[in-house]
């Protein structure tokens, strides 16, 4: 029965979501959608692209041809088919020889925040401004400060 009612339970979230998407078909226009359940504010907008794929498909199926849904760099993103883009390296992407890059300044300060020994942009200062290189500037010598404070723990 469990597995029964995980299966209708998947169903009507699937329903709600084209139900959703249906919704804002042809809204070409970012719109904050409103929820109070939500702790990140949800944006949508439909896209040129979108409307295109879902004439050429000819299988009726609608759920990955909706409208975009999303926070709003990836909404406003896909609404100008432009976007904001922050090449760094962190340990991996150095290990890898392939250099990562986050879409918001967000998104960077969390690869600094998960690996600020290995964090770097400095072959791409040309992508960020001067303010958001001082901030990433102090936040890794804040790092560097509680590293050495650490080491000297360590020492006593």
């Amino acid at each position: 029965m469990g597995v029964t009612f995980k299966f209708i339970r998947r169903l009507w979230a699937d329903h709600a979501e084209r139900r959703f998407e249906r919704k804002y078909e042809g809204v070409m226009r970012p719109v904050n959608v409103a929820k109070k359940h939500l702790r990140e504010e949800l944006w949508v907008v439909d896209t040129p692209f979108q409307q295109k794929w879902r004439q050429e498909d000819s299988t009726g199926s609608f759920g990955s041809h909706g409208p975009e849904i999303g926070d709003i760099i990836w909404v406003m993103s896909e609404f100008s088919d432009s976007g904001l883009y922050f090449p760094l390296w962190n340990s991996r992407s150095r290990k890898d020889h392939h250099q990562e890059h986050a879409h918001s300044f967000d998104e960077v300060l969390k690869f600094l925040a998960d690996d600020p020994a290995g964090f770097s942009v400095d072959e791409f200062k040309s992508f960020y401004s001067e303010q958001e290189l001082e901030f990433l500037a102090a936040v890794k010598r804040r790092y560097a400060e509680l590293d050495r404070e650490d080491r000297l723990k360590l020492k006593k």
